[in-house]
């Protein structure tokens, strides 16, 4: 879920907006026009330059497996 307030220095970092990945992500309306125009934040590019998308998608699922443990007062055991 994307949102956006009035920035507050300090606090309310907003990050780069995802890149669309031609062949990878589900098209959508728009989707060939949206690298142009999404929110670009310069110290957030160097995560959206990579390719390995396997493992990104693993990295991702990691952290909400941990954040949702953490939640629930558990510990996650990796594989």
């Amino acid at each position: 879920m994307m949102m956006r307030g009035s920035p507050v220095e300090d606090i309310n970092y907003y990050r780069s907006w995802p890149k669309y990945r031609h062949g990878y992500d589900f098209p959508f309306d728009g989707c060939e026009q949206w690298n142009d125009r999404r929110r670009v934040e310069p110290d957030d590019e160097w995560y959206f330059e990579r390719t390995d998308y396997a493992q990104m998608d693993q990295e991702i699922e990691d952290e909400v497996a941990g954040f949702i443990a953490q939640l629930g007062g558990k510990k996650i055991q990796k594989g």
